[in-house]
């Protein structure tokens, strides 16, 4: 039996106004019967299905989810494009991807978010796309009305709240950091967010497990305000190394000076845009060098 039949069953018992005892009885079975069928535990012998469907005047297909198992493969198809895309770094084609999706599916707000999210990506100036620049005033007020769109209609906490960061940042990006704020202040505080409180609920293995990831995106946010306090902060460009030497120090206690991994990424951009600079400011020539050694290793390594 279709999956979708306990669903559509239900709803449509709803739709009609119908108690389970009432249906029943229109049906010549048992409430038990009918609690069983929406909760997908059993289902109906299949000589009653003509029977059912003709009570709810549908039809068979629409009383099994036939098309909604249709549709539900060509959503997974734009889903797979879009990621091959995303993986091939070819952000004009996430957009046409998207766009195509959301014209098939206007109300799926999945899909709505991933449209959200190509545009905003295109206008990265972190992504090697030659047109960014031209990219963020040509969907500026596309971003915002989808992502208010999400925000006020969407049912789907995650989805609403993955909208609600990037608008926020968006705001912050085209330079109304006052909308980005408020919209900010309306996220979760860290004290009652899922990676805080989920650990109540784990045990042994899984708890370790668990705790190690959300240390290592706990480590992540912290490194990056040390960056930015470091980069942003009015004090001379030597105090400036030094908090920025700090985070490679963090980085190398935490991983024991083994394989950094990504973190090797990270590093060297912070040598590339942040410490020779700084270096070549303060008149020391031998560390701007040795800095971009680092980076010349890293790259080498990276193969």
């Amino acid at each position: 039996m279709n999956l979708y039949f306990a669903q559509n069953f239900k709803q449509f018992r709803r739709d009609a106004d119908l108690t389970q005892e009432e249906i029943a009885t229109a049906l010549g079975v048992s409430p038990q019967a009918i609690s069983r069928w929406e909760t997908g535990n059993t289902y109906p012998d299949i000589e009653l299905l003509p029977i059912i469907a003709e009570y709810f005047s549908v039809s068979i297909e629409q009383l099994l989810g036939v098309e909604q198992g249709r549709r539900k493969e060509q959503k997974e198809r734009y889903k797979a494009l879009f990621q091959e895309a995303i993986n091939h770094g070819k952000i004009d084609d996430c957009i046409a991807v998207s766009r195509q999706a959301v014209r098939e599916f206007p109300k799926d707000w999945e899909l709505q978010n991933q449209l959200m999210y190509a545009l905003f990506v295109s206008g990265s100036d972190d992504g090697n796309i030659p047109d960014w620049q031209e990219n963020v005033e040509k969907y500026k007020e596309e971003i915002i009305e989808i992502g208010n769109n999400i925000i006020h209609h969407c049912t789907d906490d995650a989805i609403r709240l993955d909208a609600k960061s990037r608008l926020g940042f968006h705001y912050c990006e085209i330079g109304e950091p006052d909308k980005g704020k408020q919209i900010f202040e309306s996220l979760p505080s860290i004290d009652s967010c899922k990676e805080v409180m989920m650990d109540w609920a784990l045990r042994g293995e899984e708890s370790c497990q668990y705790n190690r990831e959300m240390f290592s995106r706990f480590l992540r946010i912290a490194l990056w305000k040390i960056w930015y306090v470091s980069t942003q902060s009015k004090c001379l460009p030597e105090e400036k190394i030094k908090q920025l030497l700090k985070i490679e120090q963090i980085v190398r206690i935490i991983y024991n000076d083994a394989d950094l991994g990504d973190w090797n990424l990270g590093l060297s951009r912070i040598y590339l845009n942040d410490l020779a600079p700084l270096a070549f400011d303060c008149g020391r020539i031998d560390d701007m060098f040795a800095y971009m050694q680092y980076i010349y290793s890293f790259l080498v390594s990276d193969g």
